[in-house]
């Protein structure tokens, strides 16, 4: 029996994106983990402290003998990790619990334009150099080759099951109810506030979905109490969400990317408004992708009025090749 440790990004996460990426690969990664014994841990907080390391190395160095260890996705390589609060909380001293490490469908965020000395070295000595890495994007596939790893694009693991014959039974017009995000920290006001104003206007019932916390202050910062009363807040995790686009038929709209990914996943319509790179860099040659910062508000109404099949350019040949590399 095979023994697996998935890093789990969604422990210890402020958003909830994260745990739509973790439940997207558990799902995808059944073929190898229903036949085998899997453990977890987090990214965002220290596995083990110097009490582990110095009184217990047994159980240190029990984590050595595993066969495989998967990072599960989001943006966690960063170009440089000599920061606060990474969200793959690892140093030089945390190996072998991190050891040879490979990618499911990670991205790198850029926070310097090139790596640092210590970064380099740090991914040397944690990153598997053996298997093919499944990243996100092109440009993480482009930074791991730079690095001497070998990285094949496959895109996000929410996005894997998004066969032509899954996207075409996605509705192709307006909902009459929709569901929407908004996201706090790469925040437009005046965008956001027409945005709400045209959703009121196009559909007879709103909910909200704050994947972060902070997203709802956001939210009652846009609108007035009156317009608040409105609109049903829903709870902040995936099984209130889950519920929404269960049983009712809604579209998703906002800028929450991997809310869209959920939403899509329900068969749901969706517009992901992009606020930055990450969503155009994911969702390439994609007709879901709205970019907030070249089209405006009458562009969005246009796009929620038209009729569209859902179309998302999917690289399921990576994807398969990626899978293939390990024992079933």
């Amino acid at each position: 029996m095979k023994r697996i440790l998935y890093f789990n990004t969604a422990v210890g996460s402020k958003n909830i994106g994260d745990y739509v990426i973790n439940y997207s690969i558990k799902k995808q990664m059944e073929y190898l983990s229903s036949k085998s014994f899997v453990l977890e841990l987090p990214t965002h907080t220290r596995t083990f402290g110097i009490i582990q390391k110095v009184f217990v190395p047994e159980l240190i160095k029990s984590y050595k003998e595993f066969d495989y260890k998967f990072l599960c996705g989001t943006n966690a390589l960063y170009t440089c990790m000599i920061r606060p609060n990474p969200c793959w909380n690892i140093s030089l001293f945390d190996r072998p619990v991190q050891k040879d490490v490979i990618l499911l469908g990670v991205g790198v965020g850029i926070n310097r334009k090139n790596s640092d000395c210590y970064t380099k070295r740090l991914w040397k000595k944690v990153l598997n150099k053996e298997y093919y890495h499944s990243v996100r994007d092109l440009k993480t596939k482009e930074y791991l080759e730079k690095l001497g790893f070998k990285a094949i694009y496959t895109g996000c693991p929410t996005t894997w099951g998004f066969t032509p014959e899954f996207l075409s039974q996605v509705p192709k017009d307006k909902a009459e109810e929709a569901v929407f995000t908004l996201t706090c920290y790469t925040s437009n006001q005046e965008w956001d506030k027409n945005m709400l104003e045209l959703l009121m206007k196009k559909y007879k019932k709103l909910y909200f979905f704050p994947q972060s916390f902070e997203d709802t202050a956001y939210l009652e910062s846009l609108i007035s109490k009156e317009e608040l009363e409105k609109i049903d807040i829903i709870g902040g995790n995936l099984e209130s969400l889950d519920k929404v686009l269960t049983e009712k038929n809604v579209d998703y709209i906002g800028s929450r990317l991997h809310g869209g990914m959920f939403a899509l996943q329900h068969k749901r319509r969706s517009i992901v408004i992009a606020i930055d790179y990450r969503a155009s860099n994911m969702l390439q040659d994609s007709n879901i992708i709205f970019n907030r910062e070249k089209e405006d508000v009458k562009s969005l109404e246009n796009k929620i009025d038209s009729s569209f099949d859902t179309v998302i350019k999917i690289p399921f040949d990576n994807i398969k090749k990626w899978k293939q590399q390990f024992e079933m």
